[in-house]
C-alpha cells in the first residue's frame, strides 16, 4: 500500500508549533514562579516571626542564596517538565523538593558563622510548601485549559503500524495531551503509513514532532532500537508502550542482565518506622477531629433518634488488612433498622462495591443529606482510634463481596483500610465497580505518607464540591 506523503511543494509554515517550544517556556516561567515563592516565603515568614520589615544583612545574604539555589533544588526534582508531572507525582516532589530546599539552605548557614533562627526556617519551609503547592495548582489549571485548546499537544507519531498500534490511537488522545500526526510502518504494512523506520528523522523534522510513540509488539529488537536511537539524535522524546499492567508504576526497578534488562515488581509496604507514624498521624488526627466535630455528631445522633428512631449506628462487619474482620461504625441513614435486613441486599446483589442509587427509597430525608455531605461517615473517626482502620486506604468492604469478587478485588487487603482513599477523591459513588478496584489497587501499589496526605487535602475537595456523592 502506497503511503502518504506531503508534496515537495508543501508549506512547512501551516504546522503547528511545537508544544515543547511552549512547555520549554512554562518551564522558565516556573523558575520565575519558585524563585518568588521562596523569596515571598522567606520575606513572610520573617514578618510573622518577628513582626518586622527589616532583616539583618546576614538574613537577606541567605535569602539571596535561597533565590540561587532553590531553581536548582527544583530541577533536581525534574519539576519543570510539567508534561510529565502527574498531579500526585507533582504534589509529593514539591514538599520533598521544599524539604530538600530547606535543608540545604541550614547547612548553608551552618557554614557561616551568622546564628539564624530555627522558628524563622520552619515557618519559610511551611510557607514555601503552601505557595507552592498554590502556584502549581493555578499553573497546572493553565495547562488543563491549554490543552482542551489543543494549544499544548505533543505531535505524536506512533512507531509500528499494525493492530496494536491502531489501538494506540485510542490511548493518546488530545485530552491526554497528544496530536497524533501520523503512523510510522515497523515492518508491516498492513495499514496506512506516512513514513517507514528509515524515513523517521526527516518526518520529525519536517512534521516538528514532539514525540514518537513506539508499539513494540511486532517489532524486531533491533529495530526497537534503532527507533530510540533516532529519537535521541534529533532530541525528541520517545515512549514505549509497555505491556506490564498500568497499575505497576512507582514499584518498578531495572535489573540488568547482561545484554537485556528485567523488570522487578517491588511488593508495596511502608517500613516498621513509615507505619508507627502513619498510626501515630491517625491517632492524633482522629482525636482532634472527634473533638471538633462532637457537636455535630450529638446532633446528627440527636436527628436520627427524633425523626427515624434507633438505632443510632449502623454496624457492619468489613474486611481491613491481611483480612482481619472488624465493626464499621456509620450513622444509620436508611429505614432498614438491622444489619441483616442491609446484609441481605448486600448479598442479593452482584456488583462489587455495591451503594444506594441516590433516590433509594430506604434513604431517610436526613440521611439523605448527611450523604451528600459524608457526614454519615464520621463515626468512623472510633474506627480510625480503635486501630481498625486509616484515615486513607482502601475502602473496607463486607466480607461477603470480598469472597465474591476477589478476582476484581485484587490485593486491596495488602494494606489497612481507610476513611477514604484514591477511588473517592477520583468520583467517590460515581465510578463504577471496576473503576473503584483499579483506582484502589493504584493506590496500593503506589502507598506512601506523602500520597496519604494529598489524599486527605483532595479529599476536602470531594466533600465540599459533593461530586460523586448521594
Amino acid at each position: 500500500m502506497e503511503r502518504a506523503r506531503p508534496s515537495e511543494n508543501e508549506d512547512v509554515m501551516t504546522v503547528q508549533p511545537s508544544a515543547r517550544k511552549h512547555f520549554r517556556s512554562i518551564g522558565r516561567l516556573l523558575i520565575l514562579n519558585d524563585v518568588i515563592c521562596i523569596a515571598v516565603a522567606l520575606v513572610g515568614a520573617w514578618l510573622l516571626r518577628f513582626g518586622t520589615p527589616l532583616m539583618p544583612p546576614e538574613y537577606l545574604l541567605l535569602v539571596a542564596a535561597a533565590i540561587l539555589l532553590w531553581p536548582l533544588v527544583f530541577q533536581s526534582f525534574s519539576l519543570y517538565r510539567p508534561q510529565h508531572l502527574a498531579p500526585e507525582m507533582e504534589f509529593r516532589r514539591v514538599i520533598t523538593a521544599c524539604a530538600a530546599g530547606t535543608l540545604l539552605l541550614v547547612l548553608v548557614s551552618f557554614w557561616s558563622k551568622a546564628s539564624f533562627s530555627r522558628g524563622w526556617i520552619a515557618l519559610a519551609l511551611l510557607c514555601s510548601i503552601l505557595l507552592e503547592l498554590s502556584s502549581r495548582r493555578i499553573w497546572r489549571a493553565y495547562i488543563a485549559e491549554q490543552r482542551a485548546a489543543g494549544r499544548l499537544a505533543l505531535r505524536t507519531v506512533i512507531v509500528g503500524a499494525d493492530p496494536g498500534a491502531l489501538g494506540a490511537t485510542m490511548l493518546l488522545t488530545a485530552d491526554a495531551g497528544f496530536k497524533i500526526v501520523g503512523l510510522v510502518s515497523g515492518g508491516q504494512e498492513d495499514v496506512d503509513s506516512v513514513a517507514n523506520i528509515s524515513e523517521l528523522p526527516d518526518l520529525v523534522r519536517r512534521e516538528e514532532i514532539d514525540c514518537i510513540f513506539v508499539v513494540p509488539t511486532s517489532m524486531a529488537r533491533e529495530e526497537v532500537s534503532e527507533v530510540v536511537g533516532q529519537g535521541r539524535r534529533c532530541g525528541v522524546e520517545v515512549r514505549l508502550l509497555s505491556q506490564i499492567p498500568e497499575l505497576l508504576t512507582s514499584r518498578i526497578a531495572i535489573h540488568p542482565m547482561g545484554a537485556a534488562m528485567a523488570l522487578v515488581v517491588v511488593p508495596p509496604h511502608l517500613t516498621r518506622f513509615q507505619e508507627i507514624l502513619k498510626r501515630i498521624f491517625d491517632v492524633v488526627v482522629s482525636l482532634s477531629l472527634l473533638i471538633f466535630f462532637s457537636p455535630i455528631l450529638l446532633l446528627c445522633a440527636l436527628l436520627i433518634v427524633t425523626t427515624a428512631g434507633r438505632p443510632v449506628f449502623f454496624r457492619q462487619v468489613r474486611l481491613t488488612k491481611a483480612e482481619r474482620t472488624f465493626n464499621i461504625l456509620k450513622f444509620r441513614t436508611m429505614q432498614a433498622a438491622t444489619a441483616e435486613a442491609l446484609e441481605a441486599v448486600h448479598l442479593d446483589s452482584s456488583e462489587a462495591f455495591f451503594k444506594l442509587g441516590a433516590d433509594d427509597s430506604n434513604i431517610t430525608p436526613i440521611g439523605r443529606f448527611m450523604r451528600r455531605w459524608s457526614i454519615d461517615e464520621l463515626p468512623q473517626l472510633f474506627n480510625v482510634l480503635r486501630g481498625d482502620m486509616s484515615l486513607v486506604g482502601p475502602r473496607p468492604l463486607p466480607a461477603e463481596q470480598v469472597a465474591a469478587h476477589r478476582e476484581l478485588l485484587g490485593s486491596r487487603h495488602d494494606v489497612p483500610s481507610g476513611m477514604t482513599g484514591w477511588w473517592q477523591i477520583r468520583g467517590r459513588s460515581a465510578v463504577s465497580a471496576e473503576e473503584a478496584a483499579r483506582l484502589d489497587i493504584f493506590y496500593i501499589e503506589n502507598w506512601s505518607l506523602l500520597l496519604d496526605f494529598y489524599v486527605l487535602m483532595k479529599t476536602l475537595g470531594a466533600v465540599l464540591t459533593k461530586r460523586g456523592a448521594y
